[in-house]
């Protein structure tokens, strides 16, 4: 994957300079439709399609949300930011399969970053991102700290 930092804040701190393509855990394979972020010239920025995701130049995301932007997470990052928001603004589900889909994303998060990382960052990361699901903002600085204890003692779940 490669990117470039742009000199803004938010959701736009770094953009794709080159494709890459992604395979997604199993429990993405449910969804057979092809969803898109395009902008508003039509340009594909993401597509996710049967247990695939592409992500192409131009689209931007935040990093490392509620932690640091550590080389070895930034891919994590990228494709859990893409695919919240292809779950969120492209596919209308109802809230339970909504609910279903992300937590689908959170534990591909956390085996990507378990694979180049740590553990310990995986489970950070993990429970901030489900604890922000569960209650914001203050979910997920509290998720964090409570991943970052937690993640010395969690049992690891499964990865396939």
């Amino acid at each position: 994957m490669k990117y470039t930092r742009t000199g803004k804040t938010g959701n736009e701190k770094y953009r794709v300079t080159e494709k890459g393509r992604y395979v997604l855990l199993g429990c993405m394979n449910s969804v057979d439709q092809t969803f898109m972020v395009k902008r508003n010239n039509g340009k594909v920025l993401a597509k996710m399609h049967k247990g695939h995701l592409t992500v192409y130049p131009d689209y931007a995301w935040d990093g490392v949300t509620y932690g640091p932007d550590v080389p070895c997470a930034m891919e994590a990052s990228l494709v859990h930011d893409a695919l919240y928001q292809i779950i969120r603004e492209k596919m209308r589900l109802p809230k339970e399969s909504e609910a279903r889909l992300m937590e689908c994303a959170d534990r591909h998060l956390y085996c990507w970053v378990k694979d180049n990382c740590s553990s310990w960052l995986a489970s950070t990361m993990y429970n901030a991102v489900r604890g922000y699901q569960t209650a914001g903002f203050i979910g997920g600085a509290l998720g964090l700290i409570w991943g970052a204890i937690r993640g010395i003692f969690m049992q690891e779940f499964a990865c396939a």
